[in-house]
């Protein structure tokens, strides 16, 4: 989910942006060189994604946990939050560097955009809610069309050559070895069953004296998919024998790849500790590494290496901006979504449920149907 905005709808992708206006301080959210970001800036933002993200994956994605502990709502708003300050920090350079957008380019934009959302009843519903007009639209895609050409300017700037990309694929060569490895493994998790959350140190040390002795008996020659099938707390993987199939160092966490490719096929490892537990790896098979030719990988580390002369910049921009951050009304913001999310899940249950008088007709037209049916008998 580390990527998780760049699926919301591309009908999206000109309003991303809120324009800053003043407030009082409990509704500052951010002050970016004495531009402000408040709460209504910030919940516009969040309305405008939120109904992609719904359409696509439901009402409920807001509860989703894509990490241990963080669910989909979080990590939108801080993402949301954290593009809102950056975007504003990009708008000021494009302003400095005498970068402009024409009337012509916003009606453009604006005539496709409408074109789209007029066929969305959600967007449409959103946008009333909300109160997004026309010009207000309007405003936000001459922002992004700014801050995206400020992004083509520096980009085309940054441009990398083939010396370059050479460069860095000889001294990165591992990185285009193509190496995997076929294991099995048992997992004792660490986490709570439930929330998924850690466990405490004591239970903690129960877990790895359960994963000792579970090493011991693979370690004396039990048959390993029997343990896995009994003892791997991986439901994935657990049924299988704790079968794992191929897999490169990339696929999984470094702490794990590090053993599974480091061991001989047919070795066991000794308890091997991540985040989700302890596990024991058993190591089936290796394939010969085959190296991807530099041809094959330039364009591919071109765009990479100007993507990240970018980022860069970015964050030297950033770094030298004056922005101050207020926490304590974020979270209080975010509060009230929660709440006014959860009433609005209510209000739709409540209104989708048939009403008493309904269902009361219901079963008395039931009833006198069956009694007319007895009646024939």
């Amino acid at each position: 989910m580390k990527r998780f905005l760049k699926t919301a709808a591309l009908t999206l992708a000109s309003v991303i942006m809120l324009s800053a206006c003043g407030g009082g301080s409990a509704d500052q959210l951010a002050k970016v060189n004495g531009q402000v970001i408040t709460k209504d800036d910030f919940k516009r933002t969040l309305s405008l994604y939120s109904p992609s993200y719904e359409l696509q994956f439901g009402p409920t994605v807001w509860e989703m946990e894509i990490e241990p502990g963080v669910t989909f709502a979080q990590k939108f708003q801080e993402e949301i939050y954290e593009k809102m300050i950056t975007d504003k920090v990009l708008e000021e350079a494009a302003t400095e560097e005498g970068i402009t957008v024409t009337d012509e380019e916003v009606e453009k934009d604006f005539e496709e955009l409408s074109a789209t959302l007029k066929q969305q009843e959600a967007f449409k519903k959103m946008m009333d809610e909300n109160k997004i007009d026309d010009e207000y639209l309007k405003g936000q895609i001459k922002k992004d069309k700014t801050i995206q050409k400020f992004f083509d300017k520096k980009m085309e700037e940054s441009k990398v050559s083939d010396e370059e990309a050479k460069k860095y694929y000889d001294e990165h060569i591992e990185d285009f070895t193509k190496s995997e490895v076929k294991a099995s493994h048992i997992l004792i998790s660490t986490r709570d069953e439930a929330t998924q959350a850690p466990l405490s140190d004591a239970e903690k040390a129960k877990k790895k004296e359960e994963a000792e002795a579970i090493l011991k008996q693979a370690k004396s020659g039990k048959n390993f998919a029997e343990l896995a099938q009994q003892h791997s707390q991986d439901p994935g993987s657990a049924k299988l024998g704790g079968d794992l199939g191929y897999f490169d160092k990339k696929r999984m966490v470094p702490e794990f790849s590090e053993v599974a490719f480091a061991l001989k096929v047919g070795e066991i490892s000794d308890l091997v500790e991540t985040e989700y537990g302890y596990h024991i790896i058993k190591l089936i098979d290796k394939k010969e590494a085959e190296v991807e030719s530099f041809e094959s990988v330039k364009q591919g580390i071109k765009d990479n290496l100007e993507y990240d002369k970018y980022n860069a910049l970015v964050e030297e921009l950033k770094g030298k901006a004056k922005i101050e951050r207020s926490e304590e009304n974020l979270k209080k913001v975010e509060e009230e979504i929660a709440k006014e999310r959860e009433q609005k899940a209510k209000a739709d249950q409540e209104a989708s449920a048939p009403a008493e008088g309904e269902q009361n007709a219901e079963n008395t037209e039931g009833t006198e149907n069956t009694e007319a049916t007895d009646s024939t008998k």
